[in-house]
């Protein structure tokens, strides 16, 4: 799994689907997602990834019971209620997990004309999105949570004519 780990180590998680049970998790925050495992022997297959967006939340959250330290981090299509070893940890992840929003926030963004394909046919505007690892694009600004496509960095060459504005972007596909 190509990550780029801003922090990682164990959080406890509260079930997402039943919202009773807590279970122990190894957790990878990088520059785009957060990643849990079930644990740090076994981080080739995720039991679980959230995208962030430039308008996810870290917020603290109020203790149970029978978990301290806990915070929720939200966005468009999740929402992570999570609980730390102490204090410390707790702030030590909502601290880099708003860096890593931070960061989205400043992200190389705006819109461009991309040519179609053999069954689109024809150029269609697109809101693009550069990423460390890849191109994202979007029908609009407004609907940046609807990926529409999305180009890997890695193996693609940028050319760029300036007398006429055009951008050309030659990549393979990865299987």
């Amino acid at each position: 799994m190509d990550l780029n780990p801003l922090r990682s180590g164990y959080l406890i998680k509260l079930d997402s689907i039943i919202q009773r049970t807590w279970k122990k998790r190894f957790f990878v925050v990088s520059d785009t997602c957060i990643v849990y495992f079930e644990d740090h022997h076994n981080v080739q297959k995720a039991k679980g990834k959230v995208l962030l967006f430039n308008d996810s939340t870290v917020v603290t959250k109020e203790d149970t019971s029978s978990y301290k330290n806990c915070f929720s981090v939200c966005t468009t299509f999740a929402e992570l209620h999570l609980s730390a070893s102490s204090p410390e940890e707790k702030l030590a992840w909502m601290d880099i997990i708003n860096q890593a929003i931070g960061a989205l926030k400043a992200l190389p963004r705006g819109y461009l004309t991309k040519r179609g394909g053999l069954l689109e046919g024809g150029n269609k505007r697109k809101y693009f999105v550069l990423h460390p690892d890849c191109i994202n694009y979007h029908a609009d600004s407004d609907h940046l949570t609807v990926i529409q496509g999305s180009i890997k960095i890695r193996n693609t060459k940028f050319s760029f004519m300036e007398s006429i504005s055009l951008i050309t972007v030659q990549y393979k596909k990865e299987l």
